[in-house]
């Protein structure tokens, strides 16, 4: 019999402040607003930083299945908009800075990621 999925779940809310969401996930509480409100992180933050941690994940379990000595790995992530349609992006970068591995190793790593 197959497992049931993992299921995640977040519930967004207005406020007093038009453009201000409160969100609940789970027992944690975020606060977005939108481009130009200026006060807390955006939705375009919270998307690139819901999606860097997982090219970590991926570069960490590579290292790991492939015995590769890593230490730690960073990623740098960047996004570009166009001003008048910011609801999408136009381009996203992810920059992986690997620590432990020959440059040949970090290469084959980070290669690995850009496949999946």
């Amino acid at each position: 019999m197959a497992e049931p999925p993992l299921v995640n779940g977040v519930r967004p809310t207005g406020s007093e402040l038009v453009g201000r969401r409160r969100n609940a996930v789970g027992p944690h509480h975020l606060v977005l607003d939108r481009p130009g409100l200026g006060e807390a992180l955006t939705t375009a933050d919270a998307f690139l930083a819901g999606v860097s941690p997982r090219g970590v994940t991926l570069v960490e379990r590579a290292a790991r299945d492939a015995g590769v000595p890593l230490r730690r790995v960073e990623v740098a992530i960047g996004g570009v908009r166009d001003r008048h349609a910011p609801a999408a992006f136009a381009r996203i970068a992810l920059r992986f800075a690997p620590t432990g591995p020959t440059q040949e190793g970090a290469e084959a790593l980070v290669g690995r990621h850009q496949d999946t």
